[in-house]
């Protein structure tokens, strides 16, 4: 009786075709093997995008506390503008009433000096309100020491039963330090008003050349433009 083994024969006669199959084809690749896709690159682009993501955050945060810092300047400006205001015209009041002082019209019109001052300065930052930054510490203790001076020509004012009766070189000298002190206001309130202009001056003058540069080249293309036949 012959014996007959047909899976047996079967397996056998498919293994080898199976083998050679599985060698001519290779590895089995994964799907993202098959699109080309390389990790490391895309680390890399994953990265910078966070890094982009990251520096428009930071950028929008300073554009935040730029513009907070503005207005922040702006109101303290407009505070300290009107408290100047409102001294210097006091002070220029004040002085009028120092009839036993000869130096008395020179405060005054010191007063005068530095309210218009104060005045162009205003108008000057009024027109260019990002220039607030070049001067507020300044205007601070500018308003500062105009308080002092204040004080100080009201002390006298209030005094001048007492200043008739000290001695005419004594009455003298205090009255000219007062002038003086009145004078370095003025100087401080121009040097504010001077350093403003400069500033603005300095900036237009940058923005001109820029301007110049630019227009010379628009003029340079279009003299090569006007060369070219189509």
């Amino acid at each position: 009786m012959k014996i007959t083994y047909p899976l047996f024969t079967l397996f056998a006669f498919l293994l080898p075709a199976v083998l050679i199959l599985s060698s001519s084809s290779g590895p089995v690749e994964e799907p993202w093997a098959q699109e080309n896709v390389s990790f490391p690159m895309l680390n890399m682009e994953i990265r910078h995008s966070l890094e982009e993501h990251e520096r428009q955050t930071q950028l929008l945060r300073s554009g935040a506390t730029l513009s907070t810092l503005e207005e922040t300047n702006s109101r303290l400006w407009e505070k300290t503008f009107q408290r100047a205001e409102d001294i210097s015209s006091r002070l220029g009041s004040v002085s009028i009433a120092l009839e036993a002082s000869p130096t008395a019209y020179g405060i005054y019109l010191e007063a005068e000096k530095i309210i218009r001052n104060q005045t162009l300065l205003y108008k000057e930052i009024e027109k260019a309100p990002y220039a607030v930054g070049q001067v507020l510490s300044g205007q601070i203790r500018f308003v500062k020491d105009l308080e002092m001076t204040l004080r100080l020509i009201v002390g006298l004012s209030a005094s001048s039963g007492l200043l008739l009766e000290m001695e005419k070189t004594d009455r003298a000298t205090l009255f000219s330090f007062a002038l003086s002190e009145v004078q370095s206001l003025e100087q401080q309130s121009f040097l504010l008003l001077y350093r403003v202009r400069q500033f603005l001056e300095k900036l237009g003058n940058t923005q001109s050349t820029l301007m110049y540069y630019v227009n010379r080249d628009k003029e340079m293309v279009r003299s090569i433009l006007s060369g070219l036949k189509f």
